[in-house]
């Protein structure tokens, strides 16, 4: 059997947050003109909701949405925005924040595929360098999957982070399933945990380098040091094999009665 696909590639880049709990409105339908003075209409169609990505407390779900746009031109139906032909302006996917909170003894139910995945859980020390930033990425995480992050005991959620507003950030191209440290000054040193579906499959441990490297100097010093220790100690070995070797040949005195 032959098959054909159309797919859609649109740009993470140009991906619009929204979350509900700041007022943030999502991407409203806007009426184009297109060329011949046909219309067309740009909308986001969105995905389910996914479930709240923690159970027993202050929690947040998302869900994702494209952008399609319907034609007049053509009855058949919407079309992906990058499927419906060029001259369409400039419009990027979505993705919807809003936050929740269950209780935990109903919280997540595991799909059937999720029954015979091995649990996985990655520990990785990270050592950051000053002035730099640092990307942690959250093992088997997407923007499909409910993930979120803990600096220690503490929630990171995206509500908390733009009212902090500080150099922790989630990253949105992946839906938040990479921790951004940005311009790393040591303040931001210690355990970083994420969770997929509520379950814990990251750690990080973010610590300053440990020393600077020496200077070049001091280098060259070590070096001139330890060849002049090398080079002492195979001095003494030979003495010691030239006083053995004369032990050996010096001939045995006479007893005298």
């Amino acid at each position: 059997m032959l098959a054909y696909y159309e797919v859609d590639f649109q740009d993470a880049g140009r991906l619009h947050i929204s979350h509900a709990s700041l007022g943030e409105a999502a991407l409203a339908n806007t009426t184009v003109e297109l060329a011949g003075g046909t219309r067309g209409q740009l909308f986001t169609a969105w995905a389910r909701w996914q479930p709240c990505d923690r159970c027993g407390g202050p929690g947040e779900r998302k869900r994702v949405g494209f952008c399609y746009a319907r034609l007049a031109s053509r009855p058949q139906g919407p079309l992906p925005c990058g499927l419906a032909g060029r001259g369409l302006p400039q419009r990027g996917p979505e993705l919807r924040v809003e936050s929740c909170e269950v209780p935990c003894d109903r919280a997540y139910t595991p799909s059937r595929d999720e029954w015979g995945k091995a649990p996985l859980l990655v520990i990785t020390h990270y050592r950051a360098l000053p002035h730099a930033s640092a990307r942690l990425r959250c093992p088997t995480a997407s923007i499909y999957s409910p993930v979120y992050w803990q600096e220690g005991p503490i929630a990171l959620t995206w509500l908390d982070l733009h009212q902090r507003n500080g150099s922790i950030v989630l990253d949105k191209a992946t839906g938040g399933g990479t921790l951004l440290l940005s311009s790393w000054n040591g303040t931001d040193a210690g355990y970083y945990q994420c969770y997929v579906g509520g379950r814990l499959v990251g750690r990080f441990l973010v610590t300053p380098p440990r020393v600077l490297a020496p200077a070049p100097e001091l280098t060259r010093a070590y070096s001139a040091i330890e060849s002049l220790v090398v080079g002492l100690a195979i001095f003494l070995i030979f003495l010691l094999f030239l006083s053995i070797l004369q032990s050996c040949r010096r001939k045995p005195g006479a007893i005298m009665a």
